[in-house]
C-alpha cells in the first residue's frame, strides 16, 4: 500500500500540474499540448486504479475515478468542437465568395 501511496501522490501531482497548465495556456497550440499531458496524466491515474483493484471499493477513490472519466470526456468533446469549428472557419475563408471578404479583412487559416 505504501507503493501505491507514493505513486498516487506523484500521479495526482502530475494531474494537478497539467490541469493548472491547461488553465493558464496562452496559445491554442500550448493548450493542445498541455491538454494532451493532462489526458496522459489522467490515464496514468486510471492505470493505478487497475493495478490496485482493492481500491475500487474505497468510495472516495471511486468518486475520483468517475470525475476523471467525466473530465476526459469533456476534454475530448471540447477538442472535437474546436476542430470542427476550425475546419468550418478554414473552409469559409477559402470558399468563393467569402474568401474575397476574408482576404480583404485579413483573415488567415487557423490550426
Amino acid at each position: 500500500m505504501k507503493a501505491y501511496t507514493a505513486h498516487e501522490s506523484e500521479t495526482l501531482g502530475a494531474v494537478v500540474r497539467a490541469s493548472d497548465g491547461a488553465r493558464s495556456a496562452a496559445t491554442i497550440a500550448e493548450q493542445g499540448r498541455v491538454e494532451s499531458a493532462l489526458t496522459g496524466a489522467l490515464g496514468n491515474l486510471l492505470d493505478v486504479a487497475e493495478a490496485y483493484p482493492e481500491l475500487r471499493f474505497v468510495e472516495r477513490f471511486a468518486e475520483l475515478q468517475e470525475q476523471l472519466a467525466k473530465t476526459e470526456d469533456k476534454i475530448s468533446v471540447s477538442r472535437h468542437i474546436y476542430n470542427d469549428t476550425t475546419l468550418n472557419y478554414n473552409d469559409a475563408i477559402t470558399t468563393i465568395p467569402t474568401n474575397l471578404i476574408a482576404r480583404l479583412a485579413g483573415f488567415s487559416r487557423r490550426d
